[in-house]
């Protein structure tokens, strides 16, 4: 996943080199929604289900 993030940021920062426009921050804006969100989502669950 983190490399695939890494990927994502350098094709980013490459599209944004190439055109800037302001599509790109919906781009990282959706990509923060799909990602990173299950995974605070995961996270958090994973903690409140531990035993403690």
């Amino acid at each position: 996943l983190l490399f695939s993030l890494r990927f994502f940021r350098i094709r980013n920062s490459l599209l944004s080199i190439r055109y800037p426009s302001p599509h790109l921050l919906l781009n990282d804006c959706l990509f923060l929604t799909l990602y990173q969100y299950p995974l605070f989502c995961l996270l958090f669950f994973r903690i409140r289900n531990l035993p403690l």
